[in-house]
């Protein structure tokens, strides 16, 4: 988050500010649609297809969306989401398990899998937790620089057009 305060002993600078604020905000609104956008195009081209995640049935990457840029007042927000639905899995990933879990068949009496080239076979097996394999949170710290360049660059543009 932003913050600017004054202790008032300034009135042209509060005064140029006040003036500034709505070029500000539409300029960090087309600010934050461009980031969303080109954050969701970065989680699903570079996370999604085999770097931190196998792209398999495109559930996931399907699931990457971009929410839509809110302002009210001072405040503008927007993000992207990813998982839930189909894709609940996705958190799974993102933060991997808590705990060990339990396998058991569905249509045989026992599971049927290979171990060092010797074939086993198991009433049930207990698997351990999923390792977090974080797509978003990965992204966000790699492009940090680049979100605060351009944010910086969306004040400087709403300041100027005032």
């Amino acid at each position: 988050m932003i913050t600017m305060s004054f202790d008032g002993t300034d009135v042209r600078v509060i005064e140029t500010l006040q003036r500034a604020g709505p070029g500000v905000l539409a300029a960090l609104v087309r600010a934050i649609e461009f980031l969303d956008l080109d954050f969701q195009r970065y989680v699903v081209t570079q996370k999604l297809q085999g770097q931190v995640l196998h792209h398999r049935s495109g559930k996931l990457a399907s699931s990457v969306r971009v929410l839509p840029v809110t302002q009210q007042g001072a405040f503008v927000s927007g993000g992207v989401s990813a998982g839930g639905g189909v894709a609940w899995y996705g958190r799974l990933h993102e933060f991997g398990g808590r705990a060990a879990y339990e396998i058991r068949p569905r249509n045989a009496k026992a599971l049927r899998f290979e171990i060092g080239g010797s074939v086993v076979f198991r009433r049930r097996v207990l698997h351990p937790p999923a390792l977090e394999r974080s797509f978003m949170r990965s992204s966000i710290e790699e492009k940090r620089n680049f979100i605060a360049e351009k944010l910086r660059e969306a004040v400087v543009e709403g300041l100027a057009g005032s």
